[in-house]
């Protein structure tokens, strides 16, 4: 027995060895030398969220000691989480676990943290790290618990799912939803949105049809009228969509191949949509938002598909209803278009939170929950459950607080669609209106009063765009290094006398103000090539480096030269080495006279000496 005990503790010590040298998670790869993570929570409190939950694997070990040791992050003691209203999908979690979470596949908490106003990157310079604008004084702490999903976890609804039954999300409240590997920096842009969340917030917010107490504004929603009738149909989920459109010279429409050899960030055919959308009344014209609904939502590849093998021409297939319910409403026509891309940042209303609780096969945001929404959303809220939720224990409970509450029931007025119907017994009726579903026969559920919603979206400006993405594969990740630091460390433009002076004296080029604030401190900025150096990384002679960031205590060769590369932290780069559109990992070393184009070298691997490949990952 004592034998097999060591050996098992030796298995287990070269497991957890190997998962410490195992490539990091996407959301902390870093960006200007500091995790993209950190920065995206520092932009979330930027925007004035109190509260962010980050949601991790089971097997991630690295994101909770990299949170708390992220400057101005400190550790508060774990508190047990009030579990929140009974849902279909909690499980039954003792009390004593902390989060509400144990071994049948509840969540944990594992880290309680607090990300202060007046944070200081560690080592680093001064601000917020770059994640956005705003001076430190209009700044509240945020509270951060990292939690950890079970291994059943399949999918971002349902880790949604999950961290709403664990009592994370209070059951009245909105949430916003991200990737973890998204990377906001418009605040670096002089002319371009600084907080898109905040935006985001702001449309959701004017549009949700919760009256102040909900959060919400009421004249947001047409005051409660019906949809068709000079009002608007409350928002169950607004999105955010960047606009990566691209044109030539002569003003034309540039191909996704194309962006590439511009410099740009081409996407795949799988991530290019139709995407129809049609504006919203503006309640304000001060308000800083301008949502509009989104009618229409499909993939190319799945229009474009020819499954028959008919060989005939795709067609977009847009429900005349929609058109003409949307034409009504707004008195606008919808206006498809394929230069928008979905950022997967969701603010979803606290009834769509339930309705998931209630429809545990929606296992996907992005690919189930909101084509089901889109779909229908003129049907109104008690199509959305299907008749498998109300055949569930529960179900019709579910859609009875749904349908008697805040956005479809306020001030003894209810939405009944089109016809502008009102229940002049108030709340009694409504709700013994919905208690007669039949729960085995999804024609009572239609029987039930219609209360339409919409699924609104806000669009980025195309300048904002750029900054606002997710790196989530490696060209994303080398565009959003390349093109942070190279606006991080542009000098402000001088323009007339000043320029004219400038060049005459050789005035050596400032760097941009924002440049202390989103590269540590010691940094050595390049700004004519776009490139940072960062503290005690050694460089030789006649090195070139652009479009690129050489990490802490790595070391480049002689006579190397570096094009649009990311050099993570204590790397050795032999002499005579060139390299391009590359990523290297933490602790490797690529030997001399070496020749590497689009590779991906891991943490720790090494590339022999002379290797001349292109497109290749090298693993240790």
């Amino acid at each position: 027995d004592e034998g097999k005990d060591g050996g098992g503790t030796t298995d287990d010590a070269k497991k957890k060895k190997k998962k410490k040298e195992a490539a990091p998670p996407k959301h902390l790869l870093p960006l200007g030398g500091e995790p993209i993570l950190c920065r995206l929570l520092r932009a979330v409190r930027d925007s004035g969220m109190s509260r962010a939950v980050v949601a991790i694997s089971s097997e991630d070990d690295a994101t909770a000691g990299a949170l708390e040791a992220m400057g101005g992050c400190s550790a508060t003691k774990k508190k047990k989480s009030n579990a929140g209203e009974k849902t279909l999908a909690a499980t039954e979690g003792d009390d004593d676990n902390e989060g509400g979470g144990d071994d049948d596949g509840g969540t944990s908490l594992a880290a309680a943290l607090t990300l202060r106003p007046d944070d200081k990157k560690k080592g680093g310079g001064k601000g917020g790290g770059g994640g956005g604008g705003g001076s430190s004084s209009n700044r509240r702490p945020m509270e951060v618990s990292v939690v950890r999903l079970p291994p059943s976890c399949s999918g971002s609804a349902d880790a949604v799912r999950r961290v709403r039954s664990g009592g994370y999300i209070p059951p009245r409240s909105h949430a916003v939803v991200l990737p973890g590997d998204l990377v906001l920096a418009s605040s670096l842009l002089a002319d371009a949105e600084k907080n898109p969340l905040g935006t985001l917030a702001d449309a959701h917010r004017r549009n949700c049809g919760c009256g102040p107490e909900d959060g919400g504004s009421v004249v947001g929603v047409g005051g409660g009228g019906a949809e068709g009738d000079g009002g608007v149909a409350p928002a169950a989920v607004t999105m955010l969509l960047a606009d990566v459109g691209d044109e030539d010279e002569a003003g034309l429409p540039l191909k996704e191949s194309s962006k590439a050899k511009k410099g740009g960030l081409a996407r795949d055919q799988e991530d290019i949509e139709f995407i129809g959308l049609t504006p919203l009344p503006v309640v304000s014209p001060h308000q800083p938002s301008r949502p509009r609904r989104v009618v229409v939502k499909a993939s190319k590849t799945e229009v474009e598909e020819d499954e028959d093998l008919t060989g005939s021409t795709p067609k977009l297939v847009v429900p005349k209803a929609s058109v003409r319910r949307c034409s009504s409403s707004s008195r606008s026509p919808v206006s498809v278009r394929t230069d928008l891309s979905d950022l997967h940042i969701y603010c979803l209303s606290p009834w769509v939170l339930t309705l998931l609780s209630a429809r545990p096969g929606i296992v996907s945001i992005q690919a189930e929950l909101i084509p089901l929404l889109v779909g229908r959303q003129f049907r109104g809220a008690a199509s959305a459950f299907g008749s498998r939720a109300l055949d569930r224990p529960g179900g019709p409970e579910a859609l009875e607080s749904i349908l008697g509450g805040a956005p479809f029931f306020r001030d003894g007025a209810s939405r009944s669609g089109d016809d502008a119907l009102v229940d002049e017994s108030g709340r009694g009726a409504r709700r013994a209106s919905v208690s007669a579903l039949d729960a085995s026969n999804l024609a009572a559920a239609q029987a039930a009063p219609r209360c339409p919603f919409a699924v609104s979206a806000q669009v980025l400006s195309r300048g904002t765009s750029k900054l606002t993405l997710r790196a989530c594969t490696v060209p994303a990740y080398l565009y959003a290094c390349r093109e942070t630091v190279a606006t991080a460390v542009r000098p402000p433009s001088m323009g007339g006398a000043a320029a004219a002076a400038s060049s005459k004296k050789k005035v050596a080029p400032r760097s941009s103000p924002s440049a202390s604030e989103f590269l540590p401190e010691g940094t050595a900025i390049q700004s004519k090539v776009g490139s940072a150096v960062l503290p005690g990384a050694e460089i030789g002679d006649k090195v070139k480096v652009q479009s690129s960031t050489v990490g802490r205590r790595s070391k480049l060769g002689n006579r190397c030269r570096l094009n649009n590369v990311v050099v993570m932290d204590d790397v050795r780069v032999g002499d005579n080495t060139v390299l391009q559109n590359s990523v290297l990992g933490a602790g490797s070393t690529v030997g001399e006279n070496c020749n590497l184009n689009d590779c991906q070298v891991g943490p720790g691997a090494v590339v022999p000496p002379g290797s001349k490949d292109k497109g290749e990952t090298f693993m240790r």
